[in-house]
Order: C-alpha cells, then sequence, then structure tokens
C-alpha cells in the first residue's frame, strides 16, 4: 500500500531535521522518518543527556577547589534523583518533535522503521520505495524522488567476549528511562578510552563511583594531541579512576554480586581480573546501515555500517544521499549539522536552482571537543601529525595558571589540573595548522581558530561563483568573501554542544523590525538554521 509520495524521503531525525526545516521555507514535499527515538542520536543519548551530567560533574570538581579561590565549604554532592529527572525531561522534549512540523502540509512525520525496497514507476516516472513498519505492527511504503540516510550509528559491541550472554549498559540503554539507575554506580568499568569513555568516567568518579576505565589504545583519546592525552591521563588518576592502557577484553562475566571483565596486556601478555557492580561498553561507533536493506537499491556499505560519500554528499546511487554518524565522517552532531546546511542549499535552495551554485563539504577543519575534568577543545593537525607529514612547524604554548582568568578560577602553577593552550605554526607559512586547548569551556575558546582557518579554504567549498548580473537567495557567493562574513560562521561548524552557539546561531535567527523603525522586534522563524538555533537540536 502507497502511503504518499514526496520530493525527499528523510531517514532520522537528528542532523536530518535541517532538511525538513528549509523544506517548510521551499515548499518541497518531505517525509521525516525516525525509528529509534526523535531528535537522534545527540538528544536521545549523546551530546545533550551527556553534557547535563558533564556540567554537574564540573561544578562538584570546581567546588573542590574552593578553598584556593578564598573559599569555604564542603564540596558538593550529586542529588541523583534530581539529576536523574532532568536528564529524562529533556529527552522527553524530543516528542514535540513532531508537532513542531504539524502546522506545515508539506512535512510529513513517520515514527517507523524505514528500508528499501526495489525502485518503482508511479505515473510514468521512477521513485524509490521505502517500507515503513512501526512498533503498533503498522505496515506501509512511501515513493521519494530523493532519500538522504542519516540515520546515525550505534555502540560497537565486541563479539565473542561474553557481552552477548551478560547484562551490560551503553551509552543507548543507560538513557532510556527503564535503564537509568535509581542511583550512582558504587562501582564501574568502562570498555572504550575515547571520547564517550572518558566523559562516562569523569562523571561517575565525580559523583562517587569507583572507576576502572579499559582501553585498547596506548593512550586515552587517541586523535587527540598526545599532550592533551598525557594531561587526561593525569586527570583521571587524580580523580581516582583506574586506568589500564593497552589492553585487550577477553572475557566478561557476571556473578551474584555483580560483573567480571578478564583483560590482558597487549604487550606483557599479563592477565588480570576486574570486578564491578556494572559494566559499560563504549569501545566505538558502528553505523546503521544494517536496517536499510541496501541491497534492494543496489547501495553498498563498509564492514562497519558506514555508507560512503563524495564532496556532494552523493552515496554510489544516484538520488541518494547519506550525511552524519552513518557517512562515517566523524561522529560528531556539528560536522552532521554542517552537512545538513549544504545538503539542504543543493537540494532544495540555490543549489538546486544553479548547479555550478552547489556547495561542497569540506573536512579539512573539523573542530573537536571532549567533555572531561578539563574541557578539551581542538582542530587541525595534532604535533605527531605535523611530524609525520613533515612539516616545519613551530608550538605556542601556554600554561592555564598563567592568565589572569586561570588564577581566578583556582589553578595555579604546578597543579594536576592547570591547563594548557598550544598552538601549531607552519614556519612557512605563518599559518595555525593546529590548535588543542585544555581549559574550562574549551569547546568555547577554541572557535576563534576555527572560523579563522575555515575563512582560509571558504572559496574551495564553491562550486561556482555569481556572475555579473546574477542574483543569489541567499546572496553570497561574491569571490574573496572577507573572514568577517557572516558566512564564514554560517557555512562552517561550530562545536556542538557548546557556549560559541549563542553568538553562532544568533545570526540567521533574525529579527523582524517593526514599521514605525521602534526597538520592538520579533524572532524570525524564516532562517536556514532555525532548527539548530532549539535547544533540541
Amino acid at each position: 500500500m502507497i502511503i504518499d509520495i514526496f520530493d525527499i524521503a528523510v531517514i532520522g531525525s537528528g542532523g536530518g531535521t535541517i532538511i525538513a526545516d528549509t523544506a517548510m521555507e521551499t515548499g518541497h514535499k518531505v517525509a521525516l522518518i525516525e525509528g529509534s527515538g526523535w531528535g537522534g542520536t545527540c538528544l536521545n543519548h549523546g551530546c545533550i543527556p551527556t553534557k547535563i551530567m558533564v556540567h554537574a560533574a564540573d561544578v562538584v570538581r570546581e567546588s573542590e577547589k574552593a578553598a584556593k579561590m578564598g573559599l569555604q565549604g564542603v564540596p558538593l554532592t550529586a542529588d541523583w534523583p534530581s539529576l536523574r529527572t532532568r536528564v529524562l525531561e529533556k529527552i522527553a522534549e524530543g516528542k514535540s518533535l513532531p508537532d513542531y512540523y504539524a502546522a506545515h502540509a508539506n512535512i510529513s512525520c513517520y515514527f517507523a522503521m524505514a528500508s528499501f525496497l526495489p525502485k518503482q514507476l508511479h505515473e510514468g516516472k521512477e521513485y524509490f520505495t521505502l517500507h515503513l513498519a512501526d512498533n503498533q505492527g503498522r505496515e506501509g511504503d512511501i515513493l521519494a524522488s530523493q532519500v538522504v540516510l542519516a540515520n546515525g550509528g550505534h555502540t560497537y559491541v565486541p563479539e565473542g567476549q561474553g557481552f552477548d550472554e551478560i547484562s551490560y549498559i551503553s551509552a543507548e540503554s543507560f538513557f532510556a528511562p527503564e535503564g537509568f539507575p535509581a542511583k550512582a554506580y558504587d562501582s564501574l568499568i568502562i570498555v572504550g578510552g575515547g571520547d564517550i569513555g572518558v566523559e562516562f568516567a569523569h562523571i561517575f568518579a565525580s559523583f562517587g563511583t569507583k572507576v576502572k576505565l579499559v582501553q585498547h589504545n596506548v593512550r586515552l583519546v587517541p586523535k587527540q594531541d598526545h599532550e592533551v592525552s598525557e594531561k587526561l591521563l593525569t586527570l583521571a588518576k587524580r580523580d581516582g579512576v583506574e586506568v589500564y592502557l593497552n589492553r585487550d577484553t577477553i572475557m566478561a562475566g557476571e556473578t551474584a554480586s555483580g560483573k567480571t571483565l578478564r583483560i590482558r596486556h597487549r604487550e606483557t601478555g599479563e592477565e588480570e581480573m576486574l570486578t564491578a557492580e556494572e559494566i559499560m561498553v563504549s569501545p566505538g561507533i558502528r553505523g546503521n546501515a544494517s536496517s536499510l536493506n541496501l541491497s534492494a537499491v543496489g547501495l553498498p556499505a563498509t564492514p562497519h555500517g558506514w555508507i560512503l560519500t563524495n564532496e556532494y554528499l552523493e552515496t554510489a546511487v544516484p538520488g541518494i544521499y547519506a550525511l552524519g554518524d552513518i557517512n562515517g565522517r566523524e561522529q560528531l552532531r556539528h560536522k552532521s549539522n554542517y552537512e545538513a546546511t549544504i545538503l539542504a542549499w543543493n537540494l532544495l535552495q540555490d543549489g538546486a536552482l544553479h548547479p555550478k551554485r552547489r556547495r561542497k563539504v569540506s573536512y579539512e577543519v573539523v573542530p573537536r571537543a571532549t567533555f572531561t575534568a578539563l574541557q578539551i577543545g581542538s582542530v587541525g593537525l595534532t604535533e605527531n601529525q605535523a611530524r609525520e607529514q613533515g612539516l616545519d612547524y613551530r608550538v605556542g604554548y601556554l600554561e592555564l595558571s598563567a592568565t589572569a582568568q586561570g588564577y581566578a578560577r583556582g589553578y595555579l602553577p604546578g597543579d594536576s589540573d592547570d591547563g594548557f593552550a598550544k598552538v601549531l605554526v607552519s614556519n612557512e607559512s605563518k599559518r595555525i595548522i593546529g590548535v588543542h586547548i585544555m581549559a574550562p569551556e574549551a569547546s568555547s575558546l577554541v572557535m576563534p581558530y576555527v572560523y579563522l582557518m575555515a575563512a582560509a579554504r571558504q572559496d574551495s567549498t564553491f562550486d561556482g561563483r555569481v556572475t555579473e548580473g546574477e542574483t543569489s537567495a541567499a546572496g553570497v557567493y561574491e569571490a574573496g568573501t572577507p573572514p568577517d562574513s557572516i558566512d564564514t560562521i554560517q557555512w562552517n561548524m561550530t562545536i556542538h554542544p557548546s557556549l560559541s552557539e549563542l553568538p553562532a546561531w544568533a545570526i540567521g535567527n533574525w529579527r523582524v523590525q517593526e514599521t514605525s523603525g521602534s526597538s520592538e522586534s520579533k524572532e524570525s522563524r524564516e532562517s536556514e538554521n532555525s532548527r539548530e538555533s532549539r535547544e533540541s537540536s
């Protein structure tokens, strides 16, 4: 049974909502399909609920520095039931997403799993066919001229290591209402020392849980600069986290008194048995390609579930696009927002009307943030990468305690938690090639460098230029866009979630001035990034 026919079907309600937002303005008929939770990974079990808990943990740690700031009092502790309620209430806000689109007849929302069927003809035109099946047993098909895959990824759980025989938690299960515990764990083993693992280690250690962190790599957050990894290891140990680096997980188990995990040192072969109340699995992410029945349209996926795309976010099948986690190009919400904004332009705005005005994605300037006991903000090359590329560079370096704000916040020279900023600069060109910061609000402190580095590369993301006499709906694409143009912010990445989103998203959320010229104004929802400006994005 054919339910309806659409210009575009978007599978996934995270970054994919930017396509739907744009369609509200352009009038294109769009189906927005979500099979798990409205709002996608970020709202349901990713950056937003995690950062609610992270900030609470940050405040606990900051309260421990009270004496250094001339304050007295017992350090704060977590009110777990209140924190739990706060997190789950924020996640529940996603249920209102269909209501947001309900007033727009050209946007249809479906809470269902989507999978491809073979393409079919309808009134002489060939369409992609998507089969929808919801959790109530209802099924039906929709047709779409184009399909955008934005259905994200999931936690990778190692096979053959006993995890299929025990209960454990992941980011997905922990933030489910039935999975969020009534109190903090007494003890916890975390498998994985990447961004997710170290953030949860910071959270639980700050709330009094005895944390044991097992990492396969020889260092924590291995995508970050080596000095960042070293400082983070120091902070983790300071906060009582037992860190086991360069370990393989051998076998997980469960006893009447808790969970067990046998690990082996990858060099010495020495084995150890760890025990805790619970085990959290977070060694990495895999793409959600397997649920899509890609063989029906001949679309390949990698063994890790990624669907590869080119500079226009096109897949190997014309008419099918992929953005966000599922294309394997960094699992970051701000990267997904960036891709969705460009794809919306190319499919629904000027890029669709004038092919030479299409925009290309560029991954040369992708900022990263990790929210640990000191925030980590970074962009560009690490020092090891600069060495491997044979670059001639210099390093600017300054400790947090050397600044007035650092001292004001209680960071003193020699403290184990004294942060730093590290800037890599090419000796030949004097251009910035990498920035790495560990400090409070590092996710925002790094953003000026992100915009500067992106502005220098902005011209390479355009297919063509507006010629003399032509106009562009957005009034952009003049050669030599200056760094202070709003394009530098709107067409590049702003770390999510960071305080830098406040000034970044103000651009585009234009006020409509009253005809009297009065300073009284009202907010306009008619901006290409209005969906981004809502907190639940």
